[in-house]
């Protein structure tokens, strides 16, 4: 089994409603977000493969390019201090060996079979930050979007639904 963590950097552009839970579902800890008109851009850290993350958005009927921010293989330069830190600051601090451990424990739990791995993603929301940002998001929603996200946790089981999946369903709840 090959598992690895890569920091991602994704762009959506058009319709952006919704697109900061969908990267939820994905991303391991707190992805950063930065939103203009009509453009959402995201860093995040995932276990799932460049074109697993290609064929999700794409099945979500997304405009989006996903860049692998391996320094082998992409570049990226901002002369926004900001800008840079709110997107990229988290990258620094990070080596290989710090994601090679963090894949490593991931391939130990699922052959343990941890009950922590949820589909789509390891969803590491647990800080205050993301809660918020998951919070706009779903309270922006309209009642038919809302009614639609509520219908798809539900149809998962209790026992199938991943922490950000209850959280969400909490929101929903005082939101109807």
């Amino acid at each position: 089994m090959n598992i690895k963590f890569r920091n991602y950097c994704m762009l959506i552009m058009g319709k952006t409603d919704g697109c900061k839970l969908e990267i939820g579902k994905i991303a391991e800890g707190n992805p950063k977000f930065l939103d203009a008109k009509g453009i959402t851009i995201s860093v995040f850290l995932s276990a799932a493969e460049p074109g697993e993350i290609s064929d999700y958005f794409k099945s979500l009927n997304r405009n989006f390019l996903v860049f692998d921010m391996d320094p082998n293989v992409s570049g990226y330069h901002l002369t926004n201090d900001k800008i840079f830190d709110a997107l990229f600051g988290h990258i620094k601090g990070q080596y290989e060996m710090e994601l090679e451990e963090m894949s490593n424990r991931l391939i130990d739990d699922i052959k343990s079979g941890n009950n922590k791995i949820v589909s789509g993603g390891t969803n590491g929301y647990n800080s205050t930050e993301s809660s918020t940002l998951i919070k706009e998001e779903v309270i922006n929603m309209s009642k038919d979007e809302q009614s639609i996200l509520m219908n798809e946790i539900l149809d998962k089981g209790v026992d199938n639904m991943s922490k950000l999946d209850k959280e969400i369903l909490d929101i929903l709840t005082k939101t109807t």
